[in-house]
């Protein structure tokens, strides 16, 4: 967490006002489409691995935690 002044901004919002947030809304970073992986016939997107604070996105994933 990011501390500026009196107020507290998170790293979801950090990620969220960022440059490369609208670039993932918009489209401008040239992703390439779903595609199966060699010897499957399922299209599977390109992904990027985070953590919790870039949420659920098309093009984001969580690392699985095992155990607590």
């Amino acid at each position: 967490m990011l501390s500026f002044a009196r107020s507290f901004v998170s790293d979801a919002g950090v990620y969220a006002a960022s440059s490369l947030a609208h670039a993932f809304e918009v489209n401008t970073l040239n992703i390439p489409p779903a595609k199966p992986l060699p010897g499957r016939q399922k299209e599977v997107p390109y992904v990027v691995v985070g953590d919790a604070a870039f949420g659920m996105k098309e093009h984001f994933i969580r690392l699985f935690r095992r155990g607590t």
